[in-house]
């Protein structure tokens, strides 16, 4: 059945109903009423007059007022079939059935709301001829619109939510409404006055509103009938539903949006670029998809209980205000306590609801703060926020802004985790940096002096002091002190165990003291004394060949931050060599014979410094130290292991390096599982963190005789340092010899000090190797990505061009123009995808060039073809400049054409329309070498001159608004560089804000 026939079926049905409803009185009660009447009557007509109907047969009387009623119910039908036929005449009902046609037809075939609005307010004009007529539609998710006019009503109006969300779509409502929130009734009022007195709910996509008929009607129901409050009814029904279906249809860009945002921000995991640049990506991508004027991303201090600002917007412009508060405080305080995400229409009323105190100067209207979590630790809030009452902020936008919060508190844990790599990667190459220089020098003075100095920069602090033991009395000298006033306190005394550094030497640990003024240990003389402030110290224990010599002080950071716990370790890594050096100054005052002796062994140890910290290679350090430790002692057979925990938690040893033992001992000790630290001595050592020398293994009942015929076995550990729990050994050293004489005071001394040195190689090797693993781990998790993502892409840009085509059947111009906007994003992302790829080779070193003779002429040619239609397209003016005859070069076709293929696309993304780009070659020489060299210059925006700084690093992007208005992922020019120079080549750049820029590469000329 056609739309048009089941539309009139369904109105006229609908009127028949109508009739029915009204005769079932007449036709089911008047008339049994009728015949019993009857009945009685001529019952006593019978009685009182006589007659043929006689009270003693009653069936006659029955048999009569039967057929009475037969008579009178014939005619109830006879009446209702005329009254029917009446109605169906009627044009009212002819009307109803076109109109209902029409809003049917268009809700199926249109896909936008104001069509499906537009017709519905038409066929209510033309069938009821209302005095006023609106229709209400959702509009942006913060307000209502009436169709046609500028009546804007907010979504979080009371008496909206009650009318949109509290009632049924298609129930008629005659104003005044009954049973509405107190608070909504003004709303009503405005309806009123407007002359509105009948709404239809058109369920959350709006509503209608109609004025009485202009001809009248019952008074009652706003001058509209049963049949005409149907017929409004059966109108608004498939309205309702076409509505909800547009709405879906509209928002389906906006979720493309969301994909979208969400694919970028999830690449910044990947990113290394700074911090700042990254939050202005996760900003750009969020205001793609929510209105929010206002936002911020505030993170805690990881020393103190508030927060501040680190990505701050307000009215759409970036600023950067210094403000802290407490982490409790406003609903950011909400926020962070419970972990919850908050939406709120009214931020004041909000923090009334929940008796919070409302934080900032200028509170806004809607507002809407997420909790950025990482793991079981909150790192701060992600705050979105207007001063606009009209913008509200929908369950949809909340359900975004959580995703995005998510990402961006993984985005700035693995930041500020690199961050901390990166940092104590630095640390350790600062500390072997002086380590290198201690070691350098045996004069006592220049030593302490080195130590102090170099303790104080590394920890940004404004003095330090070196306090060594006197063996005489057990007392702490100053011997040397930095700081404005530091000569004051050489020579003082601290009486052995007295204040702080007496307690850091008694107890061997170190101590942080934040508030001197609050310690009792603290001795204010020596404020006094040199005239200085001490506000917070750290000290640490010198610890030298298992005995401690002195203390070392740092006073008052210059950031006014305090010492952490990172300082400490810092500080007594550093306090392990200065304390080596110490000793090793100390030695040289000895006699002559015991002085050459020492210097021959400190050469040694700076050769095994030297060797050992050449390279990053943790095997070949553990191979190394193996090495001289044998080589030094004459030991027969070694092993290195390091300390290790299984899965568990239980501790054991991991074989390192090991010569002289059959190779399948310790096999399965190298990988698969650890050595148990209650077997054998090495086990032994490792517990007790003493070095111990074995000169009778066969009574030894914790000696395990590997190899047949050694009799005295050496054991030493590998120690960081002591701290207050564990003994600090991060390994152990153990030599076996077949001789009893093998090892000597001597040699058990160096095994210590080698041990010591060791130490710091060892480390440094192995968090070298985390740092290269990881790095790895990113160049084949890239280069896996954009391989997985090769092969779709491909297949869909082949089948959207047979979609082009026609070949999967006739396409209008939509859709056409439709497949177009895909296939150039598909492009897009193929060209992405292709720079990942290329990035991912040149970082692994396996792009490969097919080095061949080139005419500098063709690479013009190719480069400058591909972008004439772009060109032409923004009306720019397109100049070649070639001189005759130019030299061939030796280089890879394809990779020279991309890189002049670069620069020309860049040149037209940054030049503005009816803008001039010059591609030109020429020969240039440079140090003796001549070059075929390439120039593009365009007269666009230019750039700064700390944007040239920072041009060629990875991901990089100007912050100009003409620059991130362009599409571009900062791969280019990376790209670029690094194609040139594997032809052993260069890059040039010269560029001037606001005037242009031109990018030249220059290729050397084939002999």
């Amino acid at each position: 059945m056609s739309t048009r026939s089941t539309a009139s079926a369904s109105i006229i049905e609908l009127l028949k109903e109508t009739i029915r409803q009204k005769s079932r009185l007449w036709g089911y009660t008047l008339i049994p009423l009728l015949v019993v009447g009857v009945f009685i009557g001529l019952w006593a007509l019978t009685l009182l007059f006589g007659g043929s109907l006689s009270p003693e047969r009653p069936l006659s009387l029955v048999v009569t007022a039967v057929l009475l009623s037969l008579i009178i119910l014939a005619g109830r039908w006879v009446y209702r079939y005329l009254e029917t036929r009446r109605i169906e005449k009627q044009p009212l009902l002819q009307k109803a059935s076109q109109a209902l046609e029409h809003i049917m037809r268009v809700t199926v075939s249109s896909s936008t709301r104001e069509e499906i609005a537009t017709a519905l307010h038409e066929e209510i004009e033309s069938l009821f001829h209302p005095q006023t007529i609106e229709v209400a539609l959702l509009h942006q998710a913060h307000h209502y619109r009436v169709v046609g006019t500028d009546i804007v009503l907010r979504a979080n109006d009371p008496f909206i939510r009650w009318l949109t969300a509290a009632q049924p779509a298609d129930l008629l409502i005659p104003l005044p409404a009954e049973e509405i929130p107190p608070e909504a009734l003004p709303t009503q009022t405005h309806m009123l006055e407007r002359g509105i007195v009948m709404l239809i709910p058109l369920g959350k996509q709006g509503w209608v509103g109609v004025g009485a008929p202009v001809d009248g009607g019952p008074a009652n129901e706003g001058g509209y009938n049963t049949v005409e409050q149907s017929l409004l009814q059966h109108l608004a029904r498939p309205a309702a539903v076409g509505l909800e279906r547009a709405a879906i249809t509209e928002t389906q860009p906006k979720r493309a949006d969301e994909l979208r945002s969400l694919y970028w921000i999830a690449q910044a995991l990947n990113f290394t670029t700074e911090i700042d640049d990254i939050m202005e990506l996760i900003y750009t991508q969020l205001k793609r998809v929510i209105a929010m004027p206002n936002f911020y991303i505030a993170l805690k201090d990881p020393d103190e209980d508030i927060l501040s600002f680190t990505f701050y917007v307000e009215e759409d412009e970036r600023l950067y205000p210094d403000n802290t508060w407490a982490i409790d405080e406003g609903l950011t305080g909400a926020v962070m306590a419970s972990g919850i995400t908050i939406r709120t229409t009214d931020y004041t009323t909000e923090c009334q609801k929940r008796a919070i105190t409302p934080g900032g100067t200028r509170p806004g209207r809607a507002w809407m703060g997420a909790s950025l979590t990482a793991g079981d630790k909150s790192l701060g809030v992600m705050v979105a926020s207007t001063f606009d009452p009209d913008i509200i902020f929908t369950e949809e936008d909340e359900n975004f802004f959580v995703t995005v919060a998510a990402y961006t508190a993984a985005i700035i844990e693995r930041h500020s985790l690199y961050e901390r790599l990166e940092a104590r990667a630095h640390q350790l190459t600062t500390l072997n940096e002086i380590g290198n220089l201690l070691a350098s020098s045996l004069d006592l003075n220049e030593v302490l002096d080195l130590v102090v100095r170099n303790a104080a920069a590394l920890l940004n602090s404004e003095a330090g002091s070196l306090l060594l033991l006197d063996k005489d009395s057990g007392d702490l000298i100053f011997r040397i002190s930095s700081g404005p006033a530091g000569a004051k306190l050489v020579g003082m005394r601290v009486p052995a165990g007295k204040g702080i550094a007496g307690a850091v030497f008694a107890e061997n640990r170190p101590i942080i003291t934040q508030d001197t003024h609050k310690d009792g240990r603290w001795d204010s003389s020596f404020d006094r004394r040199a005239e200085f402030s001490t506000q917070s110290i750290i000290a640490v224990p010198l610890n030298a060949r298992g005995r401690t010599i002195g203390v070392l002080e740092v006073i008052n950071r210059k950031d006014s931050r305090p010492f952490n716990q990172e300082d400490t370790e810092l500080l007594l890594a550093f306090g392990a060599q200065a304390a080596i050096a110490i000793e090793n100054a100390q030695l040289f005052t000895m006699t002559d014979q015991a002085l050459q002796a020492r210097v021959e062994e400190l050469t040694t140890l700076q050769q095994i410094d030297r060797q050992l910290n050449a390279t990053l290679d943790y095997s070949a350090v553990m191979g190394q130290t193996l090495e001289w430790a044998i080589r030094t002692t004459g030991a027969t057979i070694g092993l290195i292991a390091a300390l290790q925990e299984e899965e568990d938690g239980t501790p054991g040893l991991r074989f390192l390096a090991h010569r002289g033992y059959p190779p399948d001992i310790f096999a399965r000790y190298e990988k698969d599982a650890l050595w148990p630290l209650e077997d054998g001595l090495i086990g032994q050592t490792v517990r007790t963190g003493e070095t111990t020398l074995t000169t009778d293994l066969a009574q030894n009942p914790h000696y395990r005789a590997l190899t047949p015929g050694m009799r005295i076995q050496l054991t030493v550990p590998i120690k960081r340092e002591e701290g207050e729990r564990g003994t600090g050994v991060i390994g152990v050293i153990a030599l076996e010899s077949d001789q009893d004489d093998t090892f000597g005071e001597s040699s058990v001394a160096f095994i210590g000090r080698l041990a010591d040195h060791a130490a710091i190689a060892i480390e440094n090797a192995r968090l070298f190797q985390i740092v290269q693993q990881a790095n790895d781990a990113k160049t084949d998790f890239i280069s896996f990505v954009s391989h997985e993502l090769k092969q779709p892409m491909t297949s869909m840009k082949g089948y959207i061009d047979l979609l082009m085509k026609g070949i999967g059947g006739p396409v209008n111009d939509q859709q056409q123009q439709f497949l177009h906007i895909i296939r150039n994003n598909v492009g897009r992302m193929d060209r992405l995808v292709q720079d990942l790829l290329d990035v991912s080779r040149i970082e692994s070193g396996r792009l490969r060039l097919d080095m061949g003779r080139i005419v500098p002429e063709e690479i013009v040619s190719e480069g400058v073809q591909a972008f004439e239609q772009e060109i032409a397209a923004k009306h720019q003016t397109l100049q070649v400049v070639l001189p005759p005859s130019l030299p061939t070069v030796m280089g890879d076709r394809g990779r020279l054409i991309q890189v002049l293929t670069n620069l020309v696309s860049n040149a037209n993304k940054y030049t503005p329309e009816h803008g001039i780009i010059t591609v030109s070659a020429d020969v240039w020489t440079d140090k003796g070498q001549e070059y075929v060299r390439w120039s593009v210059k365009d007269n666009g925006i230019g750039m700064k001159p700390d944007e040239l700084s920072r041009l060629f690093t990875k991901y990089f992007r100007a912050s100009s608004a003409a620059v991130r208005s362009v599409q571009g992922t900062g791969l280019g020019l990376v790209i670029t560089r690094s194609i040139v120079e594997m032809h052993g080549g260069e890059v040039m750049v010269e560029s001037e804000y606001q005037q242009g820029s031109t990018f030249s590469f220059a290729i050397p000329i084939a002999n």
